[in-house]
């Protein structure tokens, strides 16, 4: 099963799961299979999404630090970043 075909975000993954952990959970009429089949499937996905998330943010981060410098210029062009410095 794919329970989170459309899910892109980790707020989008947790409020899905929320739903259909509520559906599939065995103390509410659910089945134990698929519910345990939700939570495998629950894990690899914030896994892999908490990853590129916290690779977003290293990247703005270092960004947001070398843009301090008015001695250097930063352009972003598609996945590449360019740091050009000054020289006196």
């Amino acid at each position: 099963m794919n329970f989170f075909q459309s899910v892109t975000t980790l707020e989008e993954l947790k409020k899905q799961y929320r739903k259909l952990a509520l559906q599939f959970h065995p103390d509410r009429g659910g089945n134990e299979k698929d519910f345990i089949e939700l939570k495998k499937e629950y894990d690899q996905l914030f896994e892999k999404l908490n990853k590129t998330e916290e690779t977003n943010n290293a990247y703005t981060n270092i960004i947001d630090a070398l843009m301090k410098f008015s001695e250097i210029n930063i352009e972003i062009i598609g996945t590449w970043v360019w740091v050009l410095f000054r020289y006196y």
